[in-house]
């Protein structure tokens, strides 16, 4: 695991529940690129704009399980300023056209100090 996803998983445990929004404004060298984030095979976002060091490293402290991606109401990115432009997801299902889940980051049950 790299410094940046240890520096992720350290903010999620800190802040609670972060968007990617407020991802962004912490780690502006995880965005700016054209990677995307979510379930290509069902057309399902999370997110779009990330650098490629941003994906790895996120997608890194998920896969590692310290770090849990859960859905999230919407008016958490209104709250933000930010939201994609794309219709919401209700369930996980294949998608003709590609739509959003908002998400937020947990530290995984039973790591919280």
């Amino acid at each position: 695991m790299t410094d940046k996803s240890k520096d992720f998983i350290a903010f999620v445990k800190l802040n609670g529940c972060p968007t990617f929004r407020e991802i962004e404004d912490e780690f502006p060298d995880f965005f700016g690129g054209d990677c995307s984030f979510g379930m290509p095979e069902k057309n399902i976002l999370y997110w779009v704009g990330l650098s490629e060091t941003g994906g790895d490293s996120i997608e890194a402290a998920v896969r590692s399980k310290v770090v849990e991606m859960r859905p999230t109401h919407i008016m958490n990115y209104v709250a933000d300023g930010r939201i994609l432009n794309l219709p919401l997801a209700k369930t996980l299902r294949v998608y003709k056209k590609p739509h959003w889940i908002p998400v937020a980051f947990y530290p995984a049950k039973g790591l919280v100090d």
